[in-house]
């Protein structure tokens, strides 16, 4: 167990996509995980996931966007596993051919999300010895043009995402 008593948070490891896949992956190698989304149904899932196969998880919600959620999920980890040592930002919405009417949630989940999260998992980290910080971007980071994509918002998210890395 690679990870064993490390404590992992996974923003947006509610849904069914990657964000689930890579906490069960972290869980699998030995971590306690963080689930986070706004999704709680799809939370409480991937927590159960991880417990049917021996893992430990609890379940936080948090909307990425709101400074204020971010800051609880990580004063909420480090109450419950007393500090935190991962943070994965995967939660991120797409919107294609919806970019204009979406594209505040799309910036504040897919750029935001990762700065608060940033911010707020540093001095946890700090105190620990250090981590691990993971950034989930895309190649449409480095292309351009409405040819390359129908979301240019999630297109600039992205591309501030690798400049954080």
């Amino acid at each position: 167990m690679r990870l064993q008593n490390k404590v992992a948070i996974v923003t947006g490891s509610g849904g069914g996509g990657q964000g689930r896949s890579l906490a069960t992956h972290l869980a699998r190698q030995g971590a306690r995980i963080v689930v986070s989304d706004i999704d709680t149904q799809g939370g409480d899932r991937t927590c159960k996931q991880i417990a049917a196969e021996g893992g430990t998880a609890i379940f936080v919600p948090a909307n990425v966007t709101i400074e204020n959620d971010v800051a609880n999920l990580v004063n909420e980890t480090v109450t419950a596993f007393g500090g935190v040592d991962i943070l994965v930002n995967s939660a991120g919405p797409y919107y294609p051919g919806k970019s204009m009417t979406r594209w505040r949630s799309t910036i504040g989940a897919n750029l935001m999300g990762a700065v608060y999260g940033t911010l707020h998992v540093i001095e946890p980290m700090q105190k620990r010895g250090g981590g691990a910080i993971i950034y989930y971007g895309s190649t449409s980071a480095i292309g351009h043009g409405r040819k390359h994509s129908s979301d240019p918002f999630y297109d600039l998210a992205k591309s501030g995402v690798m400049r954080l890395a």
